[in-house]
Parts: C-alpha cells; sequence; structure tokens
C-alpha cells in the first residue's frame, strides 16, 4: 500500500513539472528554499516536542497539534511529504542538466531513498516477541501491546546456554531453536535470518533462573523496506567520495594553473 501512494505521489509530482513548471508554486517547490523550509519545519517540531511538559503534551490544543507524538502527526507528516516531493522535483529538474551527474545523481537519489524508507517504511515495519518454552512448540508472537499474532510457522527452544562474569553479570548467552529451516544458533546481534525481510532475534530470558532458564524471549522483526536504506546510505557515501575526489581534483588543476600564470 506505502509504495503504491509513493508512486502515486512521484509520478503526479512529475506531471505536475511537465505540466505546470513554470508556475511559481511548482518552482518553489523545486527549489533549496522549499527544503529549508522543510528542514526547519521538522526540527521546530522537535525542539517544541522536546521542551514541552509531558502534562501540557497531552492537552487537546496539543493532542490536535500533533505535539504529544509528533513523530506520528499529520505535521511531521506533511513535512516529510513536502521534504520527499522536493527532492524528487529537484532530481527530476536537475537530472540530465547538472554537471557532474552521476554525483549530484548518488547524493539526492541516496537522500530521497534514505528518508522515504524511513518514512514509509515504518509503517511496514513490525515486531513481535516471542517467549519460545523448551521442548514445547510455540507458533504465536505479541505485539508493544500483548495483541497475539500468529507466526505461520512452529519454534521449539531446545537448548539456551548462558555465561556469566565473576561478579555474576551476564558475559554471553545464546539459544538452539528447531524451527522449519532445521536447528538455529541465534545469539546477541546474531539473529535467524529467516527471509530477506524477516529475522529473529535472542531478546532475553529467565534472569533470576539464569543458566537453569526453561525459556528465552525472541523478537520477531519484519523490515520489508531495510535493503533500499542501505541502498540509499551507500549511494550517499558514493556522492560524498566523488565530491571528495572531485574537490581536489579541482584544487590540483586550479594549483596548475596558477603556477603556470607569468
Amino acid at each position: 500500500m506505502n509504495v503504491a501512494v509513493l508512486l502515486v505521489l512521484l509520478v503526479g509530482l512529475t506531471i505536475v513539472w511537465r505540466e505546470a513548471g513554470q508556475r511559481w508554486f511548482v518552482q518553489f517547490l523545486a527549489s533549496g528554499k522549499c527544503s529549508v523550509v522543510a528542514l526547519m519545519l521538522v526540527t521546530g517540531g522537535c525542539l517544541i516536542k522536546g521542551f514541552v511538559p509531558p502534562a501540557a503534551a497531552s492537552s487537546a490544543v496539543c493532542v490536535r497539534l500533533g505535539l504529544h507524538d509528533f513523530t506520528s502527526s499529520w505535521i511531521f507528516a506533511f513535512c516529510i511529504v513536502l521534504l520527499v516531493g522536493n527532492l524528487w522535483l529537484v532530481i527530476v529538474r536537475r537530472s540530465t542538466k547538472a554537471p557532474h551527474a552521476w554525483r549530484f545523481a548518488l547524493n539526492h537519489i541516496g537522500v530521497l531513498l534514505t528518508i522515504v524508507s524511513l518514512f514509509f517504511g515504518a509503517a511496514d515495519t513490525h515486531k513481535w516477541r516471542i517467549v519460545a518454552q523448551q521442548g514445547v512448540p510455540t507458533d504465536m508472537g505479541y505485539d508493544a501491546v500483548g495483541t497475539p499474532h500468529g507466526l505461520g510457522y512452529e519454534i521449539i527452544l531446545d537448548t539456551f546456554v548462558v555465561s556469566f562474569f565473576n561478579n555474576g553479570t551476564p558475559a554471553a548467552f545464546y539459544a538452539d531453536i528447531s524451527t522449519e529451516q532445521g536447528t538455529q544458533r541465534i545469539s546477541v546481534n546474531r539473529p535467524w535470518h529467516r527471509s530477506w525481510c524477516e529475522d529473529v532475534y535472542l531478546n532475553s530470558y529467565d534472569t533470576q533462573a539464569g543458566a537453569a532458564s526453561q525459556f528465552c524471549v525472541l523478537e520477531r522483526v519484519v523490515q520489508p523496506w531495510k535493503y533500499v536504506t542501505w541502498c540509499g546510505i551507500v549511494m550517499m557515501i558514493g556522492g560524498a567520495l566523488l565530491l571528495f575526489f572531485d574537490g581536489r581534483k579541482h584544487k590540483s588543476v586550479a594549483k596548475i594553473k596558477s603556477t603556470d600564470q607569468p
């Protein structure tokens, strides 16, 4: 659904640029001033959210303005859509005309992909907690408010191992689980990569039982947009490297020209 909304937005902006690209409003949307306005609105909203006390944030006025939860408010959504539209129109307007086209494309498309994946991808990102008991199959996960959701597969905890420092704090722990894809060993920051968009992490265990824990808590994370985010970051890094090397090359050329002058 989010992909369809994004495509409609980008195609619509492209048509608007081709049909009414000379109008002042469209020119403003494709300008650097629009970028500054959108960034200032986002920054200002975050600052206001940070300075508004929790009690005041729950008032009717703050709720209507979205200050009680700014990142999910209509104002924040408007600012992000404005910034996405601005970046897209800049790319459409200048991609074929700008000097250093590769550097321009990598930087601007990289920023666009990163923002789009983080904003539109947030609604498609889901997390569930799974309580895996030793020897007991489970096919149910629970969201942040405790609503159960079927996993579509079963998980069985086979073994759980935890090691401790001398002061008694956990040093490391891992779990072996039986799944539809065979036995998987998962530990902290080493998840089971079930699919291209789904990972299962080891979250916690029965800390009171310690090494004798009969269950562990897993976290199932579905992130279909994560590779878009990585692609955007890689493109921005590539654009920054081109900017760096082109800058050094221009400085060298300017230095040679200055030494050649009498």
